[in-house]
């Protein structure tokens, strides 16, 4: 649940401000509200400290991974200042060598000549006059005797869309007239030399900043505490002022307020407690929820999502729906067996490692529903269910309807006969009750949404129980599109009833201003429910890419001699895997776009979640005084 904040003052003697502010980070208790940095001496030189430390620490973990990493002894004290001087060794040749670059593309049309030789024809009355034209104007020129009459044309060099000349005179010509070019008064050859001196000079500053990666954690750990040194600072110097009295404001989790309490006693502060205001944008959202759903957090922190604090908390429904949303987009048992035993393998491997916990406990969780998802469906890496042993040919209620006695009672459910249906009717049959399974998803997800916000917000307002008209519709909604896609024309008449029933009842809580987006939000909910068919089309399309990958390799298999065989048996297991491994990521990409929106679009807007909150980040600085 989303926790309840308090919006807390600390007051306390400017003289104590630096051991105040020490005693809340030891304490982390207090989110202090978000200023806007005062331009104080040590502030402006802290923020200059943090900018090298990133600029550097970004510039190495960027830097080509080497095999070898030269040897480099750098002293602890220089490590920010000697990277930083070699980034801008480096950066000033880039530039330079750009330039030499630019000028020599201009030289090398011209090819080696000496600049001092034109400049000594024109003092004896021979010039010398550069020109480029683009070809078809100098070819025209040239046809109809355009070019200068009382001079002759060396072409230097003819290229695809410019010619070089030079235009050789006894008297000058009009620089106007011609398209004269303005080289470097360089040699090419010198030029060349320059730029073969500044690529050295650029290799060995990358290998110099590639070697910097043995100092990684410690530029890390330099990064780390001065950003810490200037949260310190920022905070310290923006405390306001009364006299001798500073304060700072921040927010404080109900729960911890008895800890504040406490360490108030004990240090001499003054605390001025109040609630947020309602308007106020800049409340953090603190959860506390049960142990077992922390495994999401790292597909939270993924997202970069975190309700609001006056919404709700999802965490059970993303916890409840997610993994059966991965299950069926994946949607193969090979592929949640392979996840599991991986997962397990490196939990073993890196059980001493925090950090790797949760994320290896949720691949866990999502891989067993992955496997049971592709179990019931008979989805075994693409294989044919005709060569599976019965246990995992899977549910013949998904995979053979017309076999399955429950299946025949399901279909006499919604009034059809099945006696009646046809070969292609039974056909068909198996895509249909996983379609159904979607829709019946959706219901159940969306109205649970509105359920939701019925009981929680009934106590604030008796517009709540609109949620129960919507809860209504997502149910008619449900009921229609099961006749429409799965069992044509079985709508029943309590469905008539049901969205009359209730229309009414969202009607009669409207607002003025909602009245005129009912159509829309009527439609739309039906259109969220269709939504979720999703799960069922990205799922096939998986199961197709993985079987035509498995007759990709049986077709080479079989298309090679006998001699041949081990070959095209290897053949078969690279084209096979290849094909699984590009399989195996569409489906995770699948996962990023159709799972995480039908939890964070359609479920949201039915949960009126709009993702708008920012994570509770207690302040945990210290000083570091050295």
């Amino acid at each position: 649940m989303i926790v309840p904040m308090k919006l807390i003052t600390l007051l306390c003697l400017e003289q104590d401000k630096s051991a105040a502010l020490e005693q809340l980070g030891e304490l982390a208790l207090m989110q202090l509200c978000a200023k806007q940095a005062p331009a104080t001496q040590d502030i402006t030189r802290l923020t200059a400290d943090v900018n090298a430390a990133e600029k550097l620490t970004g510039a190495v973990k960027s830097a080509p991974k080497q095999k070898e990493i030269p040897a480099l002894s750098v002293p602890a004290d220089q490590l920010i200042s000697y990277g930083l001087n070699l980034l801008e060794i480096r950066s000033s040749a880039i530039k330079e060598s750009d330039r030499l670059l630019r000028e020599r593309d201009l030289l090398l049309p011209w090819g080696e000549f000496d600049h001092a030789a034109i400049k000594q024809l024109a003092q004896q009355g021979v010039y010398v006059t550069l020109c480029a034209t683009a070809r078809a104007v100098f070819d025209r020129r040239v046809k109809r005797g355009l070019m200068p009459e009382n001079a002759s044309v060396e072409v230097i060099h003819r290229g695809k869309d410019l010619v070089h000349y030079a235009l050789i005179s006894l008297e000058p010509l009009s620089d106007a007239e011609l398209d004269t070019v303005t080289l470097p008064d360089i040699p090419l050859s010198e030029l060349n030399a320059r730029i073969a001196a500044l690529q050295e000079q650029i290799q060995k500053a990358n290998n110099e900043i590639t070697a910097y990666r043995q100092y990684l954690p410690q530029l890390e750990a330099d990064l780390a505490t001065a950003r810490e040194k200037l949260e310190f600072a920022t905070a310290r110097d923006g405390m306001d002022k009364n006299g001798h009295i500073v304060y700072l404001s921040g927010y404080v989790p109900c729960s911890k307020l008895d800890a504040i309490k406490s360490a108030a006693m004990k240090n001499g502060w003054a605390l001025l407690i109040e609630d947020p205001a309602e308007d106020d944008p800049n409340v953090p959202t603190c959860i506390e929820k049960p142990r077992f759903l922390n495994m999401l957090d790292p597909l939270f922190d993924f997202i970069g999502i975190a309700p609001g604090y006056r919404e709700s908390d999802v965490s059970l429904f993303f916890f409840l729906f997610f993994p059966i949303f991965f299950g069926m987009i994946i949607g193969d048992a090979g592929y949640g067996l392979l996840m599991i035993v991986i997962g397990v393998l490196l939990r073993c491997l890196l059980r001493r490692k925090e950090g790797a916990k949760l994320p290896l406990n949720l691949l866990i969780y999502l891989a067993m529903f992955s496997f049971l998802w592709g179990w019931l469906n008979g989805a075994w890496f693409g294989l044919p269910k005709t060569i599976l042993p019965g246990w995992m040919s899977g549910w013949d209620f998904f995979v053979s309807p017309k076999t399955s006695r429950f299946a025949h009672k399901f279909i006499a459910f919604y009034g059809v006969n099945p006696e009646e249906m046809t070969d292609n009717d039974w056909a068909s049959m198996p895509n249909k009750m996983t379609q159904y399974f979607c829709f019946l998803l959706a219901m159940i997800h969306l109205v649970s949404a509105h359920l939701t916000r019925f009981i929680s917000g009934i106590r604030r307002s008796w517009r709540e129980i609109a949620n129960l008209g919507w809860a209504g519709m997502i149910v008619a909604n449900f009921v229609l599109a099961v006749s429409l896609i799965v069992f044509p024309g079985t709508f029943p008449a309590w469905g008539k009833y049901l969205y009359i029933a209730s229309i009414a009842l969202i009607f009669i809580t409207l607002t003025p201003v909602q009245l005129f987006s009912l159509p829309t939000d009527l439609v739309g909910s039906f259109v969220d429910v269709l939504s979720y068919v999703r799960l069922f089309a990205v799922g096939l399309s998986g199961m197709y890419i993985a079987e035509k990958f498995n007759e990709m390799g049986t077709m080479v298999l079989h298309a090679l001699p006998d001699k041949l065989m081990a070959l095209g048996f290897v053949m078969l297991v690279l084209i096979a895997i290849a094909g699984h491994l590009l399989n195996f990521g569409l489906g995770f990409l699948g996962v990023l776009v159709h799972a995480i929106r039908l939890n964070t679009l359609e479920f949201s807007n039915h949960m009126g979640i709009q993702w708008a909150g920012t994570k509770f980040k207690p302040f945990t600085a210290k000083q570091h005084n050295n």
